[in-house]
């Protein structure tokens, strides 16, 4: 499934995002009167969404979308340029979203913004993302093999390695803590949430800390804190998938054992 962000060079989205969401506000609909859509539980199958991203300019953008049950998502354009935030469905088909995205465009930058969209079936929708001066079209279809593998803390426990820019190993034990290091000096700790294992996704949380500078990306200071990430495991290749941020910079991580 991550074999499009594997194969695909470097690109720098000019303002940007997969969906450009605000980290401000709320998302969904109320419980009021008057025929107003209330917020219902996930209308869209949980799990991994190939998506395609129109900019007002005409460019066309592929990303890949990993949607948790809790509405949680993450869309991934490149290794320096996703899009972090909650969708929020409603009664009626359609849905909100707030968010961030965050990217590197000499410099590293987020875009706050938000999400209005609907829901075509349990396998696809459509949305548009705005922030201030910049709107963005995007349709999402559920990858559905790979989406209902399922996943357990079980089937994903072991050690990860990806050699990248630099080298990083990622442990995870059957009870969800995750450890790891860098060779720059960064030391990963954290865990590992199964919010329904019948879908390939699940949820983390983890800490950077005494990271150092990636020539050309980012530097340790930025890369240090804490980070939100979704992620899927692939058992043909042994694959871990992880994709956060912690505001600042895009964390991704493509690991085997």
């Amino acid at each position: 499934m991550f074999e499009l962000l594997k194969n695909t060079a470097l690109r720098v989205s000019p303002v940007v995002a997969a969906l450009a969401m605000a980290a401000c506000g709320g998302g969904g609909g109320s419980s009021g009167g008057g025929g107003e859509p209330v917020a219902v539980a996930t209308t869209v199958k949980p799990g991994a969404f190939v998506t395609e991203i129109r900019y007002e300019s005409g460019g066309v953008d592929e990303a890949i979308t990993l949607l948790s049950p809790t509405g949680k998502f993450v869309t991934i354009v490149s290794e320096i340029d996703g899009t972090f935030g909650t969708l929020t469905f409603r009664s009626n088909n359609t849905f909100t979203g707030v968010g961030s995205s965050v990217f590197l465009d000499e410099v590293w930058e987020s875009v706050n913004g938000s999400l209005e969209g609907r829901v075509i079936s349990s396998e696809s929708l459509t949305a548009t993302a705005t922030s201030p001066g910049f709107t963005s079209g995007s349709s999402f279809v559920r990858e559905n093999t790979y989406s209902d593998l399922g996943v357990t803390l079980e089937a994903i426990s072991g050690t990860y390695v990806m050699v990248d820019t630099t080298s990083t190993t990622v442990t995870i034990t059957s009870d969800g803590a995750i450890t790891g290091q860098d060779d720059s000096g960064c030391t990963f700790n954290g865990s590992v949430t199964i919010p329904d294992p019948r879908y390939n996704v699940f949820e983390t949380v983890f800490s950077a800390a005494n990271c150092g500078d990636i020539p050309g990306g980012a530097s340790g200071a930025l890369r240090d804190g804490e980070y939100q990430a979704l992620g899927a495991y692939d058992p043909d290749l042994l694959e871990l998938e992880l994709a956060g941020t912690d505001g600042d910079v895009v964390a991704l991580f493509i690991g085997s054992k």
